[in-house]
């Protein structure tokens, strides 16, 4: 359970980085 915490999180970073990056593309673009 400690390990699946653990990858949640690290999912979350992940997906906080993309949408970070997705964020900037945007505003670059547009």
């Amino acid at each position: 359970m400690k390990s699946y915490q653990k990858l949640a999180e690290h999912q979350h970073e992940r997906i906080t980085c993309l949408g970070r990056m997705t964020r900037y593309t945007i505003k670059f673009h547009s």
